[in-house]
Parts: structure tokens; sequence; C-alpha cells
């Protein structure tokens, strides 16, 4: 399959309802700051002055919403998690939900990973972004990734649900492209679309994506669910396919 060839798939999603947890939105003025750009790694700074530099920014990156939610790439996986800001240039991220995928030697996705809880706060200087690790553990300098740089091909599609009833005016709808290849891993997040205060079914939806993430010989598939007042509503019981 061509990374061409997936951009213009029709995808339809049929939900059901489930339960889960909600992330607990930050302050405006850190919104402000963190949520818009997507952020790739230029390079780590220790306490000893030990510098480390990705071999390719654009394999780390972090993007923040504005409701407290986070997604990220990390060399080899994806995942996701929350953020909160509890002051002043003040930062905590949650747990990370990531893929469990063995990057290759030189990766640093274990250290990040390792530190990702460890984060206490931020700073914003001439446009890039650091993020200090507690007990002067060291500080991680992000940049904003231009918009050439993001941009890619998409997938487009439909979601419905079954029930007769009309979406309450704080549901959001969310839909993700994930590589489902590996049979004993879990699913690697490829891209994902989020519309808040979605109109009633069906909801059209089209998730960006990176060509470059696209392996021919691979497999993918959409999943989709609907959360009211942060917390899942909907969500599909069988993956879209192709």
């Amino acid at each position: 399959m061509k990374s061409n060839q997936i951009s213009s798939l029709f995808v339809a999603i049929l939900l059901a309802c489930v339960s889960s947890v909600q992330a607990q939105a930050p302050s405006q003025e850190a919104a402000a700051d963190l949520s818009g750009p997507t952020w790739q790694l230029v390079k780590f700074q220790s306490s000893d002055d030990t510098t480390l530099t990705p071999d390719d920014k654009s394999k780390y990156i972090i993007t923040f919403e504005r409701d407290g939610r986070v997604s990220v790439r990390l060399d080899c996986n994806r995942g996701h998690g929350a953020w909160k800001s509890s002051g002043p240039n003040q930062l905590e991220f949650g747990p990370l939900a990531l893929t469990r995928a063995m990057c290759a030697p030189g990766s640093l996705h274990d250290q990040i990973a390792k530190q990702w809880q460890f984060v206490r706060s931020y700073t914003m200087k001439d446009g890039y972004l650091f993020l200090a690790l507690m007990a002067d553990g060291g500080i991680y300098e992000f940049e904003p990734v231009s918009s050439e740089g993001r941009e890619g091909a998409s997938v487009k599609g439909t979601a419905t649900y079954r029930e007769r009833m009309a979406l309450l005016s704080n549901a959001v709808f969310e839909a993700t492209l994930e590589d489902v290849s590996k049979a004993d891993a879990p699913a690697e997040m490829i891209g994902q679309a989020r519309i808040e205060g979605p109109a009633n079914p069906p909801i059209r939806f089209q998730i960006t994506y990176d060509p470059s993430d696209i392996d021919p010989s691979h497999r993918y598939a959409v999943r989709a669910r609907i959360l009211v007042g942060g917390k899942p509503f909907f969500t599909t019981t069988s993956t879209t396919r192709f």
C-alpha cells in the first residue's frame, strides 16, 4: 500500500458505550504558552554540562492540548498522557501511555520516558521551549515545528452510533490512525483528529499524518471515541482496517 493511497480512504465507524478518566485543564496562561505548535526536541543539557542531541529532531515531538492532554512521539514509540500547570511556569506530566517498540541503539527514548514525570517547570525564550527537571536534573530544549514540516496527508471518514440520542454541548470527538501491524505489541498512533462540540452523527473527521510514518508493508486502523465531560461515552468496539 502506498502512502498516497491511504490519504483518500473513506472510513465509517460504529461506536458503543464505555467509561474512563478526565484530564485536568491547565491554567489559561500555560495553555496559551504551550498549546498550538507541535514542539520538537533540539537537545538535552544535563547539570554536568553534558549535551545530548537527537539524530532526528522530528522523532521527538510533544503536542499540548488546552484541555490538559498531551501526545508525544519518542523515537520509535508514540503515546499520550496528561499535563497540568498549578502556577506561573510550573509544569507536571502524568503517567505516559506509550507503545512498546524496541528503538535502535543510541535512542533517547528510554531516558525521556524515565524522566518524563520529573519535569517541574517550563520557560519560553525567543520562541523556544525549555522543560526543566526537578533537583537541577537537566533541561530539555524544544523548538516549534514549522508549518512546512507539519504538512502531510490525511484520512477522511465519518462516525456514527446506533442510539437515538443527541450529543451534549460538552461532547468531544476523537479519532486516531494507528499502526496495528504487530500482534504482540500495542498499536502505534500515527495521527489524531479532535472535534470539540461535534454535530450529531454522522460526524465527519479528517486525521492528518506525516506520510513518512507510513510503511507500505504495515497494516493500519482507525479508532474513534466520543467523550462527555472528559469521560469516554462512546468508543469503537471494532476497528476499520486498511
